[in-house]
């Protein structure tokens, strides 16, 4: 998984790489979230398939001052059913402004 920002040519420009440990990422979504201060956190979040290894959902929140992702948090999915298992992510927001992330399992 190679992230990349579009350059004004329209080119990719690999930003950054986080391969490692998401070998098999079937899917990623990026939440973007404001606190109760009205700052805004950015968040990537990626759903892992990967036979035989990660299999969970890791979240990465983005850190202005090293201008990356870095791990924020871990989903493991529950029972060995749900090994090699292709995933997709959604995010939703209550009216209410609570955010949650749905991983589907196939």
């Amino acid at each position: 998984l190679v992230l990349s920002s579009v350059l004004d040519s329209g080119d990719l420009s690999p930003v950054q790489d986080l391969s490692q440990g998401n070998e098999g990422a079937a899917s990623a979504q990026h939440i973007f979230i404001l606190d109760d201060f009205g700052v805004g956190n950015h968040y990537l979040a990626v759903a892992n398939a990967h036979a035989g290894g990660d299999n969970g959902v890791k979240v990465y929140q983005w850190n202005g001052a090293r201008r990356e992702f870095v791990l924020f948090q871990r989903l493991q999915l529950a029972g060995d059913e749900a090994e090699g298992l292709a995933r997709s992510l959604h995010h939703f927001k209550t009216l209410s402004g609570d955010h949650f992330l749905a991983v589907a399992l196939y």
